[in-house]
């Protein structure tokens, strides 16, 4: 009878990664809890499980790149100038999230920079 989708704790894109434009990205999670978005250039070569469920990001290249609380209904955009850099295009990030207390880690969304 149709699909059914839970946003307990989610990310997706919102807007795609363009030169010169904003690249937007949706977290999903409890009302006024806590999020970590991390970025990295690569992902791991095989999940790392930890007590937060499992990192899929390369340790070597995440950083984190914001981190904030929910608002009431649960949701929080993220953006992201991309450069106007044509050196930039085809380039990837990778992202995932830690949400809510206790945290729980979001799968992993990747963006791929196109032209404008």
């Amino acid at each position: 009878d149709g699909l059914r989708f839970a946003f307990a704790r989610e990310l997706a894109w919102r807007t795609p990664a363009k030169l010169g434009r904003a690249l937007e990205l949706e977290l999903y999670g409890p009302p006024w809890t806590p999020w970590v978005l991390f970025a990295a250039l690569a992902r791991a070569p095989s999940d790392l499980w930890t007590s937060h469920g499992p990192w899929r990001l390369d340790p070597a290249s995440t950083f984190r790149a914001a981190s904030g609380r929910f608002c009431a209904n649960g949701l929080a955009l993220v953006a992201f100038a991309v450069p106007a850099d044509p050196a930039l295009l085809g380039q990837a990030l990778h992202w995932q999230a830690a949400v809510g207390v206790p945290a729980r880690l979001t799968g992993v969304e990747t963006t791929r920079i196109f032209g404008f």
